[in-house]
């Protein structure tokens, strides 16, 4: 199989994958109102405890603008909260609140359970190799 043919069914392959993946995981999830790019920022403020703003534009590589817009929507949700350091205003860092932990534990854990019931078709030694190559690609 030449080289293009091969990336041709790769990508194929990640995009059906993905589609799946959204579909099982999105589904009745309390998320599911937020875009992808919401639930990403409250997994990495849980993630990180109190981000800085630059660090969240960094992480998604995008304007310090943007990333405040990104946050500004969560704040309105009650989802997290600024914390101020009084002197600087660069120096605010992002917090869950205890709603925006409520509704991420929840989605956590349903997506948990549902890419569980996806992998459960998989054997272990595959879901093994499976996790391998992902590191893999990511690292």
């Amino acid at each position: 199989m030449n080289l293009k043919k091969n990336t041709e069914e790769i990508v194929g392959a990640f995009l059906a994958v993905f589609r799946e993946l959204k579909k099982k995981l999105s589904y009745g999830n309390p998320l599911f109102h937020l875009p992808l790019a919401q639930m990403e920022a409250l997994r990495f403020v849980h993630e990180t405890k109190q981000p800085a703003m630059k660090e969240i534009s960094d992480h998604f590589g995008i304007t310090p603008p943007s990333a405040t817009a990104l946050i500004n929507h969560l704040v309105n949700l009650g989802y997290v909260t600024r914390i101020a350091n009084g002197k600087d205003r660069r120096g605010i860092r992002i917090s869950l609140t205890a709603k925006g932990l409520n509704i991420f534990n929840k989605a956590s854990k349903q997506h948990c359970q549902r890419l569980e019931k996806l992998l459960s078709k998989l054997s272990e030694k595959e879901k093994q190799e499976f996790l391998k190559i992902l590191n893999k690609m990511i690292n």
